[in-house]
């Protein structure tokens, strides 16, 4: 109730030659995008998305923690890391 679907295209521009198409929208040749953002609460959160049609393997690393994945095609993660561990960690190297 009260909600609205709000539509915008993506052009091309310096940073994005691709064909015109729907923000937001991916296809197979865009493959994996990822963003990550830094919380308030000092949690890393990583949102994988995967425009491929097939899985994708990945890695993601924090320092010298890591962690390998795998991604159906088509579809979207999340992962959170908890930074407060990873100076605590730090302080007993």
């Amino acid at each position: 109730p009260g909600s609205r679907t709000i539509t915008t295209m993506k052009w091309h521009t310096p940073t994005y030659s691709g064909k015109d198409r729907p923000y937001g929208t991916c296809s197979a040749e865009d493959g994996l995008e990822a963003v990550a953002v830094l919380r308030p609460d000092n949690q890393v959160a990583v949102i994988v998305l995967n425009c491929a049609d097939n899985a994708i393997d990945f890695k993601l690393q924090d320092g010298d923690d890591a962690l390998h994945a795998n991604i159906p095609g088509h579809s979207i993660q999340t992962y959170l890391f908890d930074r407060n561990e990873a100076v605590k960690r730090q302080a007993f190297v």
